[in-house]
């Protein structure tokens, strides 16, 4: 394991618990979000409860 894996895993798991990207590039210390962007990758059950979210929201507004 390498000090840049590390880096991946954190921004991956802040992103997932729902930081920004600019949040987590200053913590990153990057100077482009696009690099933030690069490093955070979303994990699948954060996709999953975003999905149940917007599924609810939808449901409970109707049409």
């Amino acid at each position: 394991m390498h000090f840049h894996d590390l880096r991946h895993s954190f921004a991956s798991l802040v992103v997932s618990q729902g930081l920004s990207l600019p949040m987590i590039g200053k913590l990153l210390r990057h100077s482009q979000v696009q690099t933030t962007a690069r490093y955070a990758h979303l994990q699948d059950t954060a996709l999953q409860q975003a999905s149940i979210m917007i599924g609810s929201a939808i449901a409970t507004e109707g049409p």
